[in-house]
């Protein structure tokens, strides 16, 4: 898969091996829950960066044992890491536990950049694992640091998400501030 939008208007699962290539900004949009499956990796190749990976979860995120995740993951409700499975990025639960079970969390090394030319291509509608297809759709987010903002559509609930220097800090916004 190339950068860009991919939208789950329910539950996705990964069954498999999921390779996204290019440099840019990917984004995942689930509408409820995402699983892995046991053995399960995200593979970046051609430039993909896991800092440049934003997986947004509208309930939960489970990963399957011995899975081999890559990006940002930005649950509404909880995340499971059942044993063994090992992420490169972060892992954020905004209304629930973050679950772990013999598990790595690595951040991604290094300054994340973005080439801003890619990072608007759109969604090509590709299949993901076992029968489950991403719709399309249009990056609105560029290379961090240059001014461009996260797309609104990315934060959760009461979260604001900033990127600079390659770094990701998520801040709570409280009642009676609005983020701008």
């Amino acid at each position: 898969m190339t950068p860009g939008v991919y939208t789950f208007s329910s539950s996705a699962q990964l069954t498999g091996p999921l390779t996204l290539s290019e440099n840019g900004v990917f984004i995942f949009q689930i509408g409820s829950a995402l699983t892995t499956a046991s053995n399960s990796t995200v593979l970046l190749q051609n430039g993909a960066q896991a800092c440049a990976v934003f997986w947004q979860v509208g309930s939960s995120a489970t990963l399957g044992s011995y899975t081999r995740f890559q990006g940002n993951l930005m649950a509404l409700s909880s995340i499971t890491m059942v044993t063994g499975a090992n992420l490169t990025g972060r892992a954020l639960a905004r209304n629930g536990a973050l679950t772990l079970d013999t598990n790595n969390i690595t951040p991604p090394s290094g300054t994340c950049k973005v080439d801003a030319s890619t990072s608007s291509a759109a969604g090509s509608g590709s299949t993901v694992g076992a029968g489950t297809t991403v719709g399309s759709g249009s990056t609105t987010a560029s290379t961090p640091g240059t001014g461009s903002a996260v797309p609104d559509s990315l934060l959760l609930p009461g979260l604001l998400l900033l990127i600079a220097g390659g770094g990701m800090i998520a801040v709570e916004i409280r009642r009676g501030y609005r983020a701008r």
